[in-house]
């Protein structure tokens, strides 16, 4: 903030916003989540005494599953994940690798995405990271994380109609998918 308190950056915007509103950390919640939740599948799906070996490739797998996993929780709408042989992966809304690769080199990384709402709200930011941590750590959740990274680690992409199909398989009563029926639903009527 400047001198005379004025907001400088989105970060002074978002910490301003909520002293005064608290219910905006809902609207920051669902970014903040999805940013964070490539690390912490990776770093949970490489946990020693599950698996004894990981690539880096499969690490990138890992991370851009549980981009994907997180995303479909939060938001109830599947997403799109892609993986480049020379590193690199990008979750989204795209139909083909070649548009993936387009958007990959004009997005910001994670961090840079996640900078303002983590220097905005810290304590939060770290007990959504804990809360993600422990998902990621249940057995099923685990396990179709690793099923998801297995996926896209032999076809490179996994689109988005596919991978409503996997959770659709993986989580039929979950309430993103609840949410999403009801939605279609919506659309139908």
């Amino acid at each position: 903030m400047d001198a005379d308190g004025n907001p400088t950056c989105p970060a002074d915007v978002y910490r301003r916003a909520l002293r005064r509103t608290p219910e905006v950390w809902r609207s920051l919640r669902r970014p903040a989540a999805v940013c964070l939740a490539g690390d912490i599948a990776a770093s949970c799906g490489t946990a020693p005494g599950f698996v004894p070996h990981h690539t880096p490739r499969r690490r990138l797998c890992l991370h851009e599953a549980g981009h994907l996993l997180i995303a479909y929780l939060v938001r109830g709408t599947p997403s799109a994940i892609a993986v480049f042989r020379d590193a690199g992966g990008i979750c989204g809304q795209f139909d083909s690798v070649s548009e993936a690769r387009g958007i990959w080199t004009s997005v910001k990384s994670d961090t840079e995405q996640n900078r303002d709402t983590v220097a905005a709200a810290p304590d939060r930011v770290d007990r959504l990271a804990r809360a993600i941590e422990r998902l990621f750590r249940r057995r099923w959740h685990r396990a179709a994380l690793h099923a998801l990274a297995d996926r896209l680690d032999t076809t490179d992409f996994v689109s988005a109609t596919e991978a409503e199909l996997f959770f659709e398989g993986w989580f039929p009563r979950s309430p993103a998918r609840v949410r999403a029926m009801a939605r279609a639903k919506e659309r139908i009527a």
